[in-house]
């Protein structure tokens, strides 16, 4: 079974796609020691950033933190009134259980099926929202924020 590498997660029934109002949504977390993690987003529009947001986890699973920095990036996304986003995530098990909601619906792990449905929901607030699947030499400033931009305090609390 192939998995689904892209796709549109969210279409409300009158959105039109206009690329030219789409933003760029890069995702991404990493998991330190001790079942911390770091969460970062990242929002691009026309090749110009726009904001950049990293937050901490307590988990040490790297698909619940990957799914958490998706969530928070629509929220934001929300909050700040975009309409429509092409988010962007280097997680493949992510990209894939999003675009196949009855492989998701049937996943063995509540949590993920919970994170799954946030994700959906926060995806309804906007009226478009595509997610793709790229490699992580191309989701490179949300790796370097989750990587680096938390880390500090991380090791500085003793965690």
């Amino acid at each position: 079974m192939s998995q689904a590498t892209s796709g549109s997660l969210y279409q409300h029934p009158d959105a039109v796609p206009a690329p030219a109002q789409s933003w760029r949504l890069y995702c991404d977390a990493a998991v330190w020691e001790g079942g911390e993690a770091s969460v970062a987003y990242a929002l691009f529009r026309r090749d110009e950033t726009r904001f950049i947001g990293a937050g901490q986890l307590r988990t040490d699973d790297i698909f619940l933190a990957e799914a958490r920095a998706l969530f928070v990036g629509l929220r934001v996304a929300h909050v700040m009134q975009i309409r429509q986003a092409d988010a962007y995530s280097d997680s493949t098990n992510l990209v894939s259980l999003l675009l196949d909601p009855r492989r998701c619906a049937r996943h063995s792990r509540t949590e993920y099926r919970v994170a799954l449905r946030q994700i959906r929901e926060a995806a309804r607030c906007l009226d478009l929202v595509n997610v793709r699947w790229i490699p992580r030499e191309e989701n490179r400033l949300a790796d370097v924020a989750a990587h680096t931009l938390l880390k500090p305090f991380a090791q500085f609390a003793g965690r």
